[in-house]
């Protein structure tokens, strides 16, 4: 009878089940043949997992474990990769596979035995332990990310100094605030306060030392209204707005002073508050002006998500008054806010990609 050709091909049991015993040595015969691609598809294709019974197998043979550790590797099975590298005593690469397997605790533990405190610290903060995170960047003197973890904590007097030291003034005053009257630091914290607005005053702010513990002193973000109605961000919900502002750092750039080089990777975002910026397209070292950009345009976006190199370049015309967002800063507020990032990411698309519509719709007319 002859097979209907529609019908799906018979599929042959001899060919697709297999005892794992006999898997595994095949596996060690390709390994010890120095067939390690060819390993690490036969072990990709199995569907019930045999790299513990391997490992079992082969770890009286540091060269066979050696080469199970690669195939594992080759075949983005990072948790075997790493159980083998740990007990081959490589615990620098063994913290980095369990990062890979997305095992943040392990990797923390390998990490922080290997003295590598950078590493420790991004760790322990995805493993949401903020106060060991800030106690290893504080190693490293990343003071910035200590203070944002301690903030994280709870331990708000820890982290007010930092800010403090950062030159932070508003995140200061809002987390001595934060202490509260039961605190045995609050009466410090009050002090504090008094000493951080001293130079601040107003015709119409008078600080009262004896003022009731659940009065506070409201603080304004200095250039947040201006930025918050900029295109790019101005579906942002308030407080994902507030978050974003805080990674913000102001940069004044001269007259000619180039913000952005043609053909370089993209540092940063840059939106303007004053000043002009010109935008030049470089063909054979020959400059061609392309745009004007004034208060309140924003440039170098694609930076934040893309390390392309840039399409122009881009110089101040006069004195030229920018707020910065850079991709380092930004792509470590997206790692340490999970929920925000998605927020924060879907915005920036739907804008761009409006932006892009315009565009072509400008060059077709």
């Amino acid at each position: 009878m002859t097979q209907n050709p529609s019908s799906p091909p018979s599929i042959s049991l001899e060919k697709t089940l297999r005892l794992s015993t006999h898997v595994i040595q095949e596996i060690i015969t390709k390994l010890d043949a120095g067939n390690g691609a060819e390993a690490a598809d036969l072990y990709a294709h199995c569907q019930q997992d045999v790299g513990l019974a391997l490992i079992e197998r082969v770890k009286s043979d540091r060269r066979l474990f050696k080469a199970a550790a690669n195939m594992f590797y080759r075949a983005r099975d990072f948790e075997k990769a790493a159980l083998c590298c740990q007990s081959l005593g490589d615990l620098e690469k063994a913290a980095l596979l369990f990062e890979y397997n997305d095992d943040h605790h392990k990797a923390a533990q390998l990490y922080l035995h290997c003295k590598n405190h950078a590493k420790a610290a991004e760790m322990l903060e995805q493993c949401q332990k903020p106060g060991k995170a800030a106690e290893q960047y504080l190693l490293v003197k990343n003071f910035s990310k200590a203070a944002l973890n301690y903030e994280k904590d709870q331990s708000f007097q820890l982290s007010a100094d930092l800010y403090h030291k950062l030159g932070n003034f508003h995140k200061t005053l809002d987390l001595l605030q934060n202490i509260p009257p039961s605190d045995p630091g609050h009466a410090e914290a009050r002090h504090k306060i008094k000493e951080l607005i001293k130079n601040r005053n107003s015709d119409d702010f008078r600080f009262d030392q004896t003022a009731q513990p659940n009065v506070k002193i409201v603080s304004f973000l200095e250039g947040f209204d201006f930025l918050r109605n900029v295109s790019l961000f101005r579906d942002l919900a308030l407080q994902d707005m507030k978050s974003l502002y805080h990674i913000c750092s102001r940069r004044v750039f001269q007259d000619a002073e180039r913000v952005i080089e043609q053909g370089e990777p993209g540092l940063a975002l840059y939106v303007i508050h004053t000043g002009k910026a010109l935008v030049q397209r470089i063909e054979d070292t020959k400059p061609t002006n392309i745009a004007v950009l004034h208060r309140g345009d924003h440039f170098g976006e694609m930076s934040l998500i893309d390390e392309s190199p840039t399409s122009a370049r881009v110089i101040a015309e006069d004195q030229l008054d920018v707020f910065e967002i850079s991709r380092d800063r930004f792509l470590r507020f997206l790692d340490s806010n999970p929920r925000l990032a998605v927020r924060v990411l879907t915005v920036f698309v739907r804008t761009l990609c409006k932006r892009l519509r315009e565009t072509n719709i400008k060059l077709t007319e």
